[in-house]
């Protein structure tokens, strides 16, 4: 089942996160995701002053694997991420210390453990914060039986010696656990004033400050160093699931060199055909010949555009601006994706997207008024499950999170300045407000999976100093 949510990031970003599963039992599985922008005329976005490698500069494709929610005893001793399968490669290594196969997966298994175990602490804050009733006694007995269990770990490494990589991917684990711990410990006790968790933060603060890691709140500080190091973790960690795109600069799209192709042959067959006629009428050298040469090399440079531009259209669903290539984290092929980017006119845009613009009174108001540019962005998505299943084997990983980025930065510049003066009676007297000049782009998303078709609707209301905010316009 798909989930899709909007998060506004600072004044100018948002992100489109969609969930969708994947399915081991076919060789591969299509995706496909299609934007409509409905973009007011007077930000003057268009396909004239806004080029696809200007999109390509204000959208953030990312692509990665999702751990399943498991339980505490799984996370120690059964799901193939667990600490025992740790100790296990720590075993295989104690021999083979050079090996970089064992190191490497090593690192990817212990990145999927903390992933998980995130995973784990978030799922108790995600149910305090729905107001369901939580156990804070489990969720402590159970988080301090998981990370126990995983700090036994350094003495093994100890033992058999380890002393470069391994131990800095240990502490690096140890120590962001501690970091996502406590924030979610926090975050709980602003849901829920449970002295058990105060007790549990205390526990959780000394022994970040035993361990000496830097990543420990300065009360008078300003914390950069904090914030740094818990994004830099973060990133780290989640880098084990990240599908890494690759732009296919070798393989030419052939549908649109075809119809570069029929442009070209169809211009050099009129100025051949020019320079034929006016030759056995005029001969070869005369004025007449000459002047025909000219204005059919003319002629011949606007039909090879007209052609190719008629032939884009013809072929608009076969072409792609750009494809990546998908990779793991151990660097195996596991997928592709292509994108492309368009303007339409509103005739060309289906009936069911218009339906949804158009869903209020106001909107086809908006539209005759003000009037709009449509920009289309596609994206197909081909995951190669075979490939992925063989890679991840029996770790339960069957769903993508999917994150469309956008930066509204440029769509900004054109825009009035925000504030506007309006007056009203009150008490027989004109009072002066100020009001904020608003624009409204409208987004209408439709997502393609094998099992199903989804459509929705958001508005982004922004003004000269960015986004405001992001509404989601429910459909039936």
């Amino acid at each position: 089942m798909i989930s899709i949510k909007t998060e506004l990031l600072d004044k100018y970003q948002f992100d489109i996160v969609l969930k969708y599963p994947f399915h081991v039992d076919v060789a591969r599985d299509k995706y496909k995701v299609k934007l409509y922008y409905f973009l007011p005329r007077n930000l003057l976005i268009d396909r004239y002053n806004y080029k696809e490698e200007d999109f390509l500069k204000d959208v953030q494709n990312m692509l990665h694997f999702s751990v399943p929610l498991i339980s505490k005893d799984k996370l120690i001793s059964e799901a193939a991420f667990s600490i025992r399968h740790i100790e296990k490669i720590i075993h295989q290594s104690a021999d083979h210390r050079d090996d970089k196969e064992l190191l490497q997966n090593f690192e990817f298994t212990v990145k999927l453990f903390v992933v998980s175990f995130k995973e784990f602490a978030q799922n108790f804050l995600k149910r305090a914060q729905s107001g369901e009733p939580i156990d804070y006694a489990l969720f402590i007995k159970e988080s301090e039986e998981i990370w126990s269990e995983f700090r036994k770990l350094k003495e093994m490494l100890f033992r058999f010696n380890f002393v470069k990589h391994r131990m800095n991917v240990f502490h690096y684990a140890d120590e962001y656990i501690c970091i996502f711990l406590l924030s979610f410990s926090y975050q709980m006790l602003r849901v829920k004033e449970v002295q058990l968790l105060k007790d549990f933060i205390r526990e959780t603060l000394a022994y970040q400050e035993a361990a000496k890691y830097p990543s420990q709140i300065e009360p008078d500080g300003e914390n950069e160093i904090q914030v740094y190091r818990m994004n830099t973790f973060r990133k780290y960690f989640l880098n084990g699931l990240f599908l890494r795109p690759q732009v296919n600069s070798k393989e030419i799209n052939r549908a649109r060199e075809f119809s570069f192709a029929i442009g070209a042959a169809v211009a050099m067959i009129f100025a051949t055909g020019v320079a034929f006629y006016f030759q056995q009428v005029y001969g070869q050298i005369s004025f007449m010949f000459f002047a025909a040469l000219v204005v059919g090399y003319i002629f011949k440079d606007r039909m090879k555009e007209w052609v190719r531009n008629y032939a884009v259209e013809k072929m608009v669903g076969k072409m792609y601006d750009v494809k990546y290539e998908l990779f793991s984290d151990n660097k195996a092929k596991v997928g592709h994706r292509t994108q492309r980017l368009s303007f339409m006119k509103e005739e060309a845009v289906p009936d069911e997207i218009l339906a949804c613009r158009q869903k209020h009174k106001m909107d086809a108001v908006e539209s005759e008024g003000v009037g709009h540019n449509i920009m289309l962005f596609e994206k197909h998505t081909n995951l190669y499950t075979e490939e992925i299943e063989r890679i991840f084997n029996t770790m339960g990983i069957n769903e993508v999170t999917d994150i469309l980025r956008f930066n509204l930065t440029g769509f900004t510049k054109n825009m009035e300045e925000n504030d506007r003066d309006l007056y009203y009676l009150y008490e027989n007297n004109i009072r002066k407000v100020q009001a904020d000049r608003v624009y409204h782009i409208n987004l209408v998303m439709q997502f393609e999976s094998p099992e199903e078709t989804v459509f929705k609707r958001y508005r982004l209301v922004l003004n000269k100093r960015g986004i405001k905010r992001v509404e989601e316009i429910f459909l039936d």
